[in-house]
């Protein structure tokens, strides 16, 4: 893949910009649409693994809240 290079950076201005004309002779190079399907599928794997860990511990402090309020309600002096 191409990277933006100094040359087309205005060092000028207190801010760096590229202008318009320099910008669309930048050259972005896009993956093929059966990569890109590939990509998104693994996005999308992770996104389903990230959810369901999360639902993981969730559930997994509700059982450890309980048990713990199980534990100290017994220890309790009534």
């Amino acid at each position: 893949m191409q990277t933006v290079t100094p040359k087309f950076v205005n060092f000028d201005a207190t801010i760096p910009s590229l202008s318009m004309e320099k910008m669309k002779k930048i050259e972005v190079l896009i993956p093929a649409k059966i990569i890109q399907n590939k990509i998104s599928l693994i996005f999308s794997l992770f996104e389903k693994t990230i959810n369901n860990v999360e639902e993981e511990v969730k559930l997994l402090e509700k059982q450890y809240h309980f048990y713990r309020n199980l534990i100290f309600d017994k220890l309790t002096v009534k």
